[in-house]
């Protein structure tokens, strides 16, 4: 059970709005504003006034959906802003406020758990909508029917990319450890639903691959964590120790790095040799930054997903010179030898044969900042 903290104060009006936690601060950051107010029920937050308030809201909506068009109301932003992607309440609040102009950004590829039929029924309504891609823009464009503006990861494109950056002789594998809360719990991956040893077969058949290359190599394997707190890194660690103690007999260990802070991940995938995923968003992200990587998108074939084929949306072949789709030990081993001999002169001849299918980087997003200036006047 929630407990929530009240706020007493009277909120202020405010020509732009945040919608929802995630993401905020950068947002705030990239526009330098840091009194811009967030409007959400994640961090447990309520304001009592816009409470009362939502008492007399259209019923037809939940109570959280409530007091958000509550608070909406009474502060009369000119532009929302929101880095949730994925929210359909949030999409459908144009509806509700057509004199407010949405603004989202793309943050990660939650479209891939979606049906082809599932995304054309989507009745998403915004102004302006920030991706990923070229590839993306033309999927969302379809959704929103209007034009999409492609700038790469808002948060990737914050951190500026350090060139001649000095690697160091390590692996770093990007983990999308999940935690499921109820045994029975299921993940939606295109049409199916998977139990938590499915969806996760391909980290368990691919990290013993990694280990190996690094025993051999005589390098540091080094997994990328994705939980912030104790308890979830510990069992997010614990996981792959029981991957790897499987395989001892090939020797070897791993080094853990938990989140620090909002960047420690792409510090650890900018000053490694080589940067291994299997469809995470910060593995496209590390594409993006010049890092020599390897996406090895098995767990497309292994959930029976297209979506999670290498640079979807983006049609690529099943198999090039830094991805493959399907599970193979000797083209792994030998796409790792590959990579890992490579200069990043050639490495950077190689990538820019495909990377205008794939993210691209708008350093400080420039782009945006430019478009909320406009519709700020």
């Amino acid at each position: 059970m929630k407990i929530y903290k009240l706020e007493l104060n009277i909120p202020k009006k405010s020509l732009i709005a945040i919608l929802d936690y995630p993401g905020a601060n950068l947002i705030k950051k990239t526009l330098n504003l840091n009194n811009l107010p967030i409007i959400s029920l994640r961090n447990v937050k309520i304001n009592l006034y816009v409470l009362f308030l939502s008492f007399f809201e259209n019923h037809k909506y939940k109570k959280g959906q409530r007091y958000i068009i509550s608070y909406l109301k009474f502060i009369k932003p000119k532009i929302v802003i929101s880095h949730i992607d994925n929210n359909n309440f949030f999409f459908k609040l144009k509806k509700e406020f057509p004199e407010i102009n949405f603004v989202f950004i793309q943050n990660g590829t939650s479209l891939a758990d979606y049906t082809q039929n599932e995304i054309l029924k989507l009745d998403w309504k915004l102004d302006h909508f920030f991706s990923y891609s070229r590839s993306f823009s033309k999927l969302y464009d379809s959704i929103f029917k209007k034009k999409s503006i492609t700038i790469g990861s808002f948060k990737n494109n914050f951190k500026k990319i350090k060139k001649n950056t000095r690697k160091k002789r390590s692996l770093v594998f990007i983990s999308q450890f999940t935690k499921f809360n109820y045994l029975n719990e299921k993940i939606k991956s295109g049409k199916n639903f998977h139990s938590r040893d499915k969806f996760f077969e391909a980290e368990k058949i691919l990290l013993p691959v990694l280990n190996e290359f690094c025993v051999n190599k005589n390098i540091k394997l080094i997994i990328s964590g994705r939980n912030f707190t104790k308890e979830d890194s510990a069992k997010e660690k614990n996981f792959y120790e029981n991957i790897i103690s499987v395989n001892k007999s090939k020797g070897g260990n791993f080094i853990f790095k938990n989140i620090k802070n909002d960047f420690s991940s792409y510090e650890l995938i900018d000053n490694s040799k080589i940067v291994v995923f299997i469809d995470s968003a910060l593995g496209y992200q590390s594409l993006a930054r010049g890092n020599i990587s390897l996406a090895c998108c098995i767990r497309s074939s292994l959930l029976q997903n297209k979506n999670l084929k290498f640079g979807w949306p983006a049609k690529f072949i099943d198999e090039g010179p830094f991805w493959i789709n399907n599970f193979n030990k000797i083209k792994i081993l030998k796409k790792l030898e590959f990579l890992y001999n490579l200069s990043s002169s050639k490495w950077d001849k190689i990538y820019q044969k495909y990377n205008d299918k794939l993210l691209i980087y708008d350093e400080g997003n420039n782009t945006f900042k430019k478009l909320i200036k406009k519709l700020t006047k």
